[in-house]
């Protein structure tokens, strides 16, 4: 057996050894040479018995153990691995070759470079290779989701990365046309699997950072994370879910994008009937608009205060939102043009207040609060107890109006629903 490898074998058989090797791979790595102190803590008895063995200087009675480089060179000239060094010994011991952090992180930059070289070669359109760069380079929309699956596995990333980059300009809205397609049928033809680019997968990840980055799209606070995802793909032409994502709408009209009427809405609107919209009919829509003569939306949040309001009103236009405004309801709002108003009346809980403070925030002075009144509250307050969790949600309340009903609901402590409020709609002036 050679030295060197009779001595990696005698310092593995000692476990203490690899702590110290990794205190002095360390010194290594930061300074390009091993000099200093190894500082060890949290030795046991046979641990301070084995180092001081070898290095002839009694640890058995230290909390901290402090190896010097110099003394170990030292130890090492009078054992019999006298010919050997520290690098020699550590080097062989870890199987690799050590590295300074400096060195490492060069190499690091050429191999990234080397792999984004890679992946704008399979890339045959300029906005594709200027994002790749950008997330690579100068930190663009993406980077950091691509640079934590760099780090753990940068295979796996190539073969997403390449799909990708084969998909993107099969998307609607790079095509030219006007027609939709949903999400899993454009991940089927374009990757092979429909749930490709599902939510919380990282090909779907890079997918919505990529259409951000290249629409210069931000965010909306009023909207939750899904609904600005299911936005952004939207507007590239692409619908996540035709189905669980509707609005119902009594008393509306639509046109289509070439100029006719929805004739589907039309004879919802003769029969004097709801009609349920969902986005693929939405995105089908270039305007919705009214009959009503004052150019009014009645907008309100539960199911039965609509159904009773459409029996009531039959000449009005309604709107319900099902409690949480969904993307469905916001698309078929702004629809409408500005000169429509729209009239909201919701529960008078903490979620309703914040639904009602949403869609203010979103359009100021054509949404009107209908029946947001401390009388009305307090005539018709339940019986339920709010937490305090649900209190506190008041706090996010800033509109004057809705701070009137916030402060009396923390007072009491109570609720007030739609439901037991109806004869407050019903006799109305509408």
């Amino acid at each position: 057996m050679s030295e060197i490898n009779e001595a990696v074998e005698y310092f593995k058989k000692k476990p203490v050894y690899e702590k110290l090797f990794n205190e002095f791979k360390k010194k290594y790595e930061s300074h390009g040479k091993i000099g200093g102190i190894a500082v060890l803590t949290g030795l046991s008895t046979g641990d301070k018995e084995d180092i001081s063995s070898f290095l002839m200087k009694d640890f058995t009675s230290e909390e901290e153990v402090r190896v010097s480089a110099k003394l170990f060179e030292k130890a090492l000239l009078k054992s019999r691995f006298s010919s050997l060094t520290i690098l020699d010994i550590i080097t062989h011991y870890f199987g690799i070759k050590l590295r300074t952090n400096k060195e490492k992180s060069e190499e690091d930059v050429g191999k990234r470079a080397e792999y984004l070289a890679e992946l704008t070669g399979y890339a045959d359109k300029a906005y594709i290779k200027e994002w790749l760069t950008g997330v690579f380079c100068t930190g663009a929309d993406g980077a950091v989701v691509i640079a934590r699956s760099y780090n753990a596995d940068k295979n796996e990333l190539k073969i997403i990365l390449q799909k990708l980059i084969k998909a993107i300009p099969m998307l609607p809205y790079f095509q030219g046309g006007k027609k939709k397609e949903l999400l899993a049928v454009f991940a089927a033809q374009t990757a092979g699997n429909p749930h490709f680019f599902d939510d919380n997968t990282l090909a779907g990840n890079l997918l919505t950072a990529f259409l951000r980055d290249y629409f210069r799209f931000g965010y909306e606070d009023d909207l939750l994370e899904a609904e600005n995802r299911s936005k952004v793909l939207f507007k590239a032409g692409i619908i996540k879910d035709t189905l669980s994502n509707d609005v119902i709408a009594y008393g509306i009209r639509g046109r289509c994008v070439d100029g006719s009427l929805h004739q589907g809405m039309e004879g919802f609107l003769h029969q004097k009937e709801p009609v349920k919209l969902s986005l693929l009919t939405l995105a089908n829509l270039e305007e919705t608009f009214t009959n009503s003569v004052d150019r009014r939306v009645y907008i309100v949040e539960n199911p039965a205060v609509f159904s009773i309001l459409t029996s009531r009103f039959p000449e009005k236009a309604f709107i319900c939102s099902y409690g949480q405004i969904r993307r469905a309801v916001f698309m078929l709002l702004d629809l409408f043009d500005k000169n429509t108003v729209f009239s909201y009346a919701g529960d008078f809980d903490p979620e309703g207040l914040l639904i009602a403070e949403r869609l203010k925030k979103r359009y100021g002075e054509r949404l009107i609060f209908w029946k947001y009144e401390t009388d009305i509250y307090l005539k018709y307050m339940s019986e339920e107890k709010l937490t305090k969790q649900r209190i506190k949600k008041l706090d996010g309340v800033r509109d004057a109006t809705l701070l009137k009903i916030a402060e009396l609901m923390r007072e009491e402590g109570r609720a007030a629903y739609q439901e037991s409020m109806l004869e407050e709609y019903v006799n109305s002036p509408m």
